[in-house]
């Protein structure tokens, strides 16, 4: 799990969705916010739609946390929100870490 100031609070949730910037991959949308802190935010959103069970839906948005737990000390300090799609709930080990890695390098670089 990432620390407290590593994690998106709830409030600013809804700004970021409706913020026009995004990147797409096959199993993840990534929503990317302005901060007002000088630190890297990061949220995972797995619904109901994705994954019926509680331990399903935790359990890929663990995995998820995990890739980014190394990651977060190369990212630019922002707001980003994981949103899982359909089909995410199956992933597992490098498929996974590959894409949510693409997904951050493409924001990197852009």
């Amino acid at each position: 799990m990432l620390s407290r100031g590593n994690r998106i609070p709830r409030r600013l949730f809804s700004p970021i969705l409706s913020s026009r910037s995004f990147k797409n991959s096959l199993h993840f949308t990534l929503r990317i916010g302005e901060s007002s802190v000088n630190v890297p935010r990061i949220a995972v959103s797995v619904s109901k739609k994705v994954a019926k069970g509680a331990v399903e839906r935790n359990t890929l948005r663990r995995r998820v946390y995990a890739v980014l737990k190394d990651e977060i000390r190369g990212l630019k300090a922002g707001l980003y929100l994981f949103v899982a799609k359909r089909g995410a709930s199956g992933m597992k080990g490098e498929a996974l870490k590959k894409e949510v890695l693409e997904l951050l390098n493409s924001v990197q670089r852009a």
